[in-house]
């Protein structure tokens, strides 16, 4: 058995502008300003005249395909031209386009192998027993100090607590995963159906062969890996997730490709693409981008469209933060709206040095020396590869999401983003993430916290006002107002928990309010009363009285960096609380 190293330049994606096919052929993106498109509309109605408005262009078309993405229309061309900004300027000049953008272009650079690992078979009572397991330890467990190949590390996302606590029996969860060069490998589980938008059909697998031939390897599969690995087989890794399935879309040929990954989005969120594809028979429930690109201003309308389809039929969109050590504001698609964005941490818990940053990342995950698959030289061979980059991040945070939704059942996008950054374990006080004015998120990813709040927000449990004292003997609430002396009695001593397993976190506030029975909770309503406009602390010790709990309708508002959701109620109770005796 081998396991292997692929350096960091091996793995990262890069997005870059895309090269000419020739001197004189520049591939663009053209949004029509014309954008009506109503229920009565017949898509391809729309499509021809988008084709009659490029006959007068002042340019050479070469080809041409027309789309219809959440009411807007896109004309993707190849003309000849000087240069890219001799043909946007011309068509710019037209009047007839809301943007005229450059394609783009993914590339991976080739792998570069080494012998690093050091492979100790798992022999820990409760845990996986697949083969490379002890190498996957320090990140797939609690949060943690320890030693290994690379020297002491401090990481550790608790996916060990999830497999403990999870209900296996769950349904099954889809993820999608736009990426590079799938192939069937007997230790991931793929979907039995897929979608290949460099050969236009639904069969996304390349054979192990012609890809080691031509030194490709299958970033597809690595990512996959680490989310859909069969677990506790005595057979290579564990995947982090439970009860999932990938469904591969490829996107990229030997790590070069173009605008396609947006259309798989869409196709993941049910969008039908046409020119012989098939359908998706059901969407998936989570789609993950481990791929990026430095873009001045972060992203193009193309994208945000196809983003916007899937996030509107509440599909999550997870993205790898980017390996260029820049704001992630300046990268696609992290510079795109309602994404969920996972930085990268190192075996120090320290942001990786490669990894992008910004306030718009939710969390980071461990990002180096990520065990997971590439091809398969031969039946029974599993190469294990050890990763570097935010490609592998992405992935453990799809993990932590897909099982939430599997265990949970369905989540809103800003459910998800909330819970992810809430319960995730602060940075020590020595950490970069902390140090360096470059932010890693809100804290590391906690998947054990994050599953667990996730269970408890879906039954109600996770946010309330009950009496600091429920449930316990009279007696000791009795020794406790002898002992505290104050003048606040037990019985009016009450818990607000705005989430009852989150950690304090300086991006995230929390605000109580109320209103009389029966009115509405709301900014709007101006006899609304604020009890505490804005905290950090996610549970705190209020003195109520009684009747003011039965008396008034309570609700919470939380913000993210400024963000403010709508306000939402909170549960209220008196169960087993002290009885006041004045």
């Amino acid at each position: 058995m081998k396991i292997l190293n692929i350096s960091l330049i091996s793995v990262a994606i890069s997005l870059v502008f895309s090269a000419t096919v020739n001197a004189n052929t520049v591939n663009l993106i053209l949004k029509h300003k014309d954008n009506q498109i109503t229920k009565y509309s017949k898509i391809s109605e729309s499509k021809k005249a988008m084709q009659h408005t490029l006959s007068a262009l002042p340019l050479n078309i070469q080809k041409s395909t027309h789309k219809v993405i959440n009411n807007s229309k896109y004309s993707l061309i190849s003309v000849d031209a000087d240069s890219p900004e001799q043909a946007i300027k011309m068509l710019k000049a037209t009047g007839k386009y809301e943007s005229v953008e450059l394609d783009i272009v993914v590339q991976t650079p080739k792998p570069i192998t080494e012998l690093v690992f050091k492979v100790n078979s798992n022999s820990e009572d409760g845990l996986p027993n697949d083969r490379y397991y002890d190498d996957q330890k320090p990140y797939l467990g609690p949060l943690g100090k320890g030693q290994n190949y690379a020297g002491e590390y401090f990481t550790g996302h608790n996916f060990e607590g999830v497999w403990r606590i999870a209900d296996t029996s769950a349904r099954l969860i889809r993820v999608g995963v736009a990426d590079s060069d799938f192939t069937q490998h007997s230790d991931i589980i793929y979907s039995n159906e897929g979608l290949d938008l460099k050969e236009r059909d639904n069969d996304p697998f390349q054979t192990n062969e012609s890809l080691n031939e031509r030194k490709c390897g299958s970033h597809g599969n690595a990512v996959s890996s680490v989310i859909s690995a069969i677990r506790d087989n005595k057979f290579g890794i564990a995947g982090a997730a439970i009860n999932t399935e990938i469904v591969p879309a490829r996107v990229l040929d030997c790590g070069s490709g173009g605008i396609a990954f947006a259309d798989a989005i869409r196709w993941f969120a049910g969008d039908t693409l046409g020119e012989g594809i098939q359908d998706i028979s059901e969407p998936v429930d989570v789609i993950n981008l481990s791929l990026g690109a430095k873009v001045p201003g972060g992203c193009i309308d193309y994208v945000q469209d196809s983003i916007d389809y899937a996030t509107q039929r509440g599909i999550p969109v997870i993205l790898s933060a980017g390996n260029d050590n820049i704001d992630v504001k300046e990268h696609l698609p992290t510079g795109c709206n309602g994404v969920i964005i996972a930085g990268a941490t190192n075996w120090k818990n320290d942001r990786a040095e490669f990894s992008n940053y910004g306030k718009e990342v939710t969390v980071s995950t461990h990002g180096t020396g990520v065990a997971a698959y590439s091809t398969q030289r031969f039946e029974g061979d599993e190469l294990v590869y050890g990763y570097s980059g935010t490609s592998f991040s992405a992935p453990l945070v799809t993990s932590a999401v897909a099982t939430a939704i599997g265990q949970a059942g369905k989540l809103s996008i800003e459910e998800i983003k909330f819970l992810l950054a809430a319960t995730s374990d602060n940075y020590n006080e020595n950490s970069s993430c902390i140090l360096e004015n470059k932010p890693c998120g809100a804290g590391g990813l906690n998947a054990k916290a994050f599953v667990e709040a996730a269970i408890k927000l879906k039954s109600g449990e996770l946010s309330y006002i009950q009496n600091a004292f429920a449930g316990t003997e009279e007696c000791v609430s009795d020794i406790i107002d002898d002992f505290l002396n104050t003048e606040i009695q037990s019985c009016r001593l009450f818990e607000v928990a705005f989430n009852s397993l989150a950690q304090d976190k300086q991006s995230i506030t929390y605000s109580l309010y109320r209103v009389e029975q029966g009115s509405e909770l709301s900014i709007e309503n101006s006899s609304m009363e604020i009890l505490i406009d804005s905290t950090q602390t996610p549970s705190v010790l209020m003195e109520f009285e009684q009747s003011d709990l039965t008396s008034f309708d309570y609700g919470m508002r939380t913000c993210i960096n400024g963000n403010c959701q709508p306000i939402t109620p909170i549960n209220v109770s008196l169960e087993n609380a002290p009885k006041c005796t004045n």
